[in-house]
């Protein structure tokens, strides 16, 4: 994209600006200007991204608790009541359990 002439001007005259600025903090001893805006902005982000980390991380543990308790009481059935159904269910419940432990330990089709 070509910028007009107008655009070019202002780009430079902020560069200007930009330097003057640097210069003058050079002069009075100060440091290098940092763009503090910037760096509160992206901690703000990583704050709000690590409480949502959190927040999955402990959904992620409700859900292993209950499915904890699941296979801990035999998916609720009782062994009189056992078929071959059940034992389909059961199966699909450890592929998809294996898969997610795949994944999370990249392993077998996720491995490096």
């Amino acid at each position: 994209m070509t910028k007009t002439p107008m655009a070019m001007k202002m780009c430079i005259r902020l560069q200007w600006i930009s330097r003057a600025v640097y210069a003058i903090m050079v002069l009075r001893g100060g440091e290098k200007p940092t763009n503090i805006r910037r760096e509160e902005r992206m901690s703000m982000k990583n704050e709000k991204a690590l409480q949502e980390f959190m927040a999955k991380m402990a959904q992620a543990q409700e859900l292993l608790a209950e499915l904890q308790t699941h296979v801990d009481n035999h998916m609720e059935f009782s062994p009189d009541e056992i078929n071959w159904g059940h034992t389909g269910s059961a199966g699909h419940m450890v592929q998809q359990l294996s898969e997610l432990a795949d994944w999370a330990f990249q392993r077998g089709e996720y491995a490096e």
